[in-house]
């Protein structure tokens, strides 16, 4: 085992969540070894723990970058699904933005 290649791994999200709460999304910390994560519970504070926050908090981010499935298999969907885009929304938030906020921010 090449520990120097197995380390890489947990640094790079390590690195990624130190980014992401240096931009001010809330995120679980310390970061893990296995990935990511969004403090879902303080973005939907909105939403009772019982109505399952992070559950939601996903299914906006895929509607809302305007992704469904093209091909989901009936095991590990999440891992080796092929996602597609079905809209121009990502195009059109960019416009907002640099409408609203201009190409500096």
């Amino acid at each position: 085992m090449d520990f120097d290649v197995i380390s890489q791994g947990p640094q790079f999200i390590k690195h990624y969540v130190d980014v992401l709460d240096d931009y001010g999304v809330p995120m679980i910390t310390p970061a893990g070894g296995l990935g990511a994560h969004i403090n879902a519970r303080e973005v939907v504070s909105h939403i009772p723990s019982e109505e399952y926050p992070a559950g939601s908090l996903v299914a906006a981010l895929y509607l809302c970058g305007g992704l469904r499935f093209v091909h989901e298999p009936k095991t590990l969907r999440f891992f080796t699904g092929r996602l597609e885009l079905v809209s121009d929304w990502p195009e059109k938030l960019v416009a907002a933005y640099e409408a609203d906020f201009g190409l500096d921010q």
